[in-house]
């Protein structure tokens, strides 16, 4: 999490609003791209491999085929369409970028499912850890020494390169866990079948999900300038960085929904759900109460407005932090239609404010509008897992420091065994 906010640190004070604002609009662009070519099959992947239903061994080569092939047909698909060639990239650039960073991001992203059905949260990250400072190390050596000679366009290629790497390493590092098999190369057709039935329920979750939080950069590409998208992009990855905590925390209980028979996760997801929702409340205030003073000192100057749009903003992702135990619940247990409805409220909420306020309040505009629907869906979804799980709304939210650090030893205690488990 520190080094990912150093990153984008980095980016942002020495490559200013314009061009981060730019970088972070492809990206966002891009990652909608990877959301549709990877039909939400790491759900599938981590459900099914949790249950022991899918040989890890098969799962692992079919992953590589279709990183690779998906990735080369939607690249060919892209590069047909009419490019806004700011940077000057010809065509065969275009290709290259859009390829690489697809195929790496799906190759991260069905190697993690892997690695979280084996109950390895370890090695994804350490991996991603370990490019990033690189990343960090490339852009302040260029800054104080020019001895890279790395202008925006370099780095951006060396940002695109990076992404497949990690995805190759982390392919390799399973590939060696698990020996190669000559009786099973892939899953069998049956397991594909259940495989892309999964992901293609959870598809729709995960595509509104993705609209809901980041459809508001296309408003703001639309309705305001190049620098006030680059600050609003910011914003949106100040409350990301918050997510962070929470995100981790649901990539532990999905795989152990699976697993788990009858109601007794219920217990625990209620007392992940107050430590996150602690959590989250305690970062808003700190934010709220320093983010005046530090973000201009941490961005510089280019970056007007963020702060404020920052304070409104800033409900919203207490809200959407305290939900990721109870989506982590429901996808566990392979149910979506709930999430996916309460969703769609809070998109059109988006959507309609969007078109309203962003023509006239520009960030803080959006950041508001955000903030509404992510209380909205918050609110629909606590709602449905108390009616489900028969616990009252006040019971679930009632927060307690001393469950909260019981919670916190549990997790230090577990990522410490899977540690001595699990190191390459």
């Amino acid at each position: 999490m520190a080094s990912l906010f150093l990153l984008n640190l980095s980016i942002a004070r020495n490559f200013g609003a314009i061009s981060s604002g730019n970088f972070f609009f492809q990206i966002n662009t891009l990652s909608l791209i990877v959301i549709l070519t990877s039909l939400s099959l790491e759900s599938g992947i981590t459900y099914f491999l949790s249950r022991d239903e899918i040989p890890q061994s098969a799962m692992l080569n079919f992953s590589l085929a279709w990183s690779m092939s998906i990735s080369l047909i939607a690249s060919i698909v892209l590069i047909s369409f009419p490019h806004d060639n700011t940077n000057g990239s010809s065509g065969w650039s275009d290709f290259l970028t859009d390829f690489i960073f697809l195929f790496g991001n799906l190759l991260i992203l069905f190697s993690t499912a892997i690695l979280n059905a084996r109950k390895d949260f370890i090695t994804s990250n350490a991996s991603s850890l370990i490019l990033t400072l690189f990343l960090c190390f490339a852009i302040w050596s260029w800054k104080f020494s020019n001895w890279m000679n790395l202008d925006f366009s370099r780095f951006r290629f060396l940002y695109f390169l990076s992404i497949p790497l990690q995805g190759l390493w982390i392919h390799f590092y399973l590939m060696r866990k698990m020996p190669y098999r000559t009786e099973r190369i892939f899953p069998t057709l049956n397991a594909i079948r259940k495989l892309f039935r999964f992901g293609l329920f959870a598809l729709a979750s995960n595509l509104i999900f993705f609209l809901v939080y980041r459809i508001d950069y296309w408003f703001v590409a639309r309705f305001c300038n190049e620098s006030e998208l680059g600050t609003y992009i910011q914003v949106s990855k100040v409350g990301q960085f918050a997510v962070l905590i929470p995100s981790l925390m649901a990539s532990v209980i999905f795989p152990a929904t699976a697993r788990e028979k009858g109601a007794g996760m219920i217990p625990n997801i209620a007392k992940f759900t107050r430590a996150t929702m602690g959590i989250m409340s305690i970062l808003a205030l700190t934010l709220l109460i320093i983010g005046n003073k530090i973000f201009p000192w941490l961005l510089g100057n280019d970056f007007p407005g963020l702060y404020h749009a920052l304070i409104f903003l800033l409900p919203g992702i207490v809200a959407l932090g305290t939900l990721y135990p109870i989506t982590a619940y429901y996808a566990g247990r392979h149910e979506f239609k709930k999430n996916r409805e309460a969703l769609l409220v809070s998109l059109s909420i988006i959507i309609i404010g969007d078109l309203l306020f962003v023509p006239v309040y520009g960030i803080r505009g959006a950041a508001g509008v955000s903030s509404l629907g992510y209380i909205c869906y918050c609110f629909l979804m606590i709602r449905n897992f108390c009616k489900d799980s028969g616990m009252p709304m006040h019971e679930l939210l009632k927060w307690n420091v001393q469950e909260w650090m019981n919670i916190m030893k549990s997790m230090s205690h577990k990522s410490r065994k899977d540690d001595g488990t699990h190191r390459p």
